[in-house]
Parts: C-alpha cells; sequence; structure tokens
C-alpha cells in the first residue's frame, strides 16, 4: 500500500507566513504592520510506524512598515510622524515530530510539535523612509543579523498520489521568544501553512 513501511522522502516546499503578534514599542514606536511572506526550500522527511519526521530549510523576503513619532527639537520642537519600510532576507530550519492520529495509508493525519530555528542572513535594512504627507527618502542604517529559537504545534495532512510521490500540507503556530524586527523584546507568533511535494526514496 502507498503509505506502509518506514520510507525516506525528498522534495520541495512553499510556505504562507503570517505574524499574528505585534512588537513591542517603545516610548517612540506606534505600532508595526507586517506583510504575510511567501517562502519556498527543501522539505526531508522520514516515517517509521507511526511516526513522521520532518527537517526543513526555508528563506524567504519579509516586509514591515513601522510608525513611529520623531520630536524635531530645533528650531519648531515639533513632533512628526514617520513611516519606515523594512525588508530582511530570512532563513528558517523547522525540525518536528509528528504522530499518525489515523490508520489509513492514502489520506494520513498527524498530530505533532516542532523547534524551529530562524536567522535574518543579512542585516534588516530600511527600504523606504518618509515623513507623512512628506516625501519618500531611503535611510542609511541597518540592524545587526540576529538568530532565535522557538518552538511550533502542527497538523500535517500526508496525501499519497502514488507509490513514489506524495503530497503534504501542514499548517502551523510557531512562537518565538522575541520577534525578529529592527524592535526586539516581545514574543512573536506566526500562523503558517506549509505546501511539499515530496519523492519516497
Amino acid at each position: 500500500s502507498y503509505g506502509q513501511g518506514n520510507r525516506f522522502a525528498m522534495g520541495v516546499v512553499t510556505s504562507f507566513d503570517t505574524y499574528l503578534s505585534q512588537s513591542r514599542p517603545n516610548p517612540t514606536l506606534l505600532r508595526t504592520d507586517y506583510f504575510s511572506s511567501v517562502g519556498y526550500g527543501i522539505d526531508l522527511s522520514y516515517k517509521r510506524g507511526l511516526w513522521l519526521f520532518n527537517a526543513r530549510f526555508l528563506t524567504s523576503k519579509r516586509k514591515y512598515d513601522q510608525l513611529y513619532d520623531i520630536r524635531v527639537v530645533n528650531p519648531d520642537d515639533i513632533v512628526i510622524t514617520t513611516k519606515a519600510r523594512n525588508t530582511g532576507r530570512y532563513y528558517s530550519i523547522p525540525l518536528t515530530v509528528s504522530y499518525q492520529l489515523n490508520r489509513s495509508h492514502k489520506l494520513q493525519v498527524f498530530g505533532g510539535v516542532g523547534i524551529v530555528t530562524e536567522w535574518v542572513g543579512r542585516q534588516i535594512r530600511v527600504e523606504t523612509y518618509k515623513a507623512l504627507g512628506g516625501p519618500t527618502s531611503v535611510p542609511s542604517y541597518e540592524t545587526e543579523p540576529n538568530a532565535l529559537v522557538g518552538g511550533s504545534l502542527q497538523v500535517v495532512l500526508r496525501y499519497h498520489l502514488t507509490n513514489r510521490f506524495l503530497l503534504q500540507l501542514e499548517p502551523a503556530l510557531r512562537y518565538f521568544p522575541q520577534d525578529q524586527s529592527t524592535f526586539y523584546g516581545k514574543p512573536g507568533a506566526t500562523a503558517n501553512v506549509l505546501l511539499s511535494v515530496g519523492y519516497k526514496l
């Protein structure tokens, strides 16, 4: 049968990521607006009995806007509301283990947990910067690279197309001790949906 036996599989994966929490405001930061992002990468898996082990390498380009106030002391002592659009190339390695909840060989359902390592390979840079109502400019500062380790909960739907090919859909929730942006400090959560096509070795 398609889903029986202990099998390795490898393939390609696409991820859709959405932030569920906001960064902690500092005295001038009003809010951070995150954009959903699309990532891609490779997926390695091994199924042994009712257990499924996955290791992935993913990359995505993420953007977010930060709205904050800047006080200009000289000459007018006024507060200017500004918006900066930030971009960064993110890399993540989710390692997950899941347990099969049904006994089907064609369509298998799993529930599990995982550890996610995520970092910015290059600095997060400010793409555009503007005072609201004013012209757009490009500032000159960047943040330092940063790495985080978080946890995940996931449900896996695995459909065996043939004896060799499978399709896997994985909704997941991830939690990090702090958010990956230019302002750190608040725990960050993301909702992720991963879709992969695998070839059984």
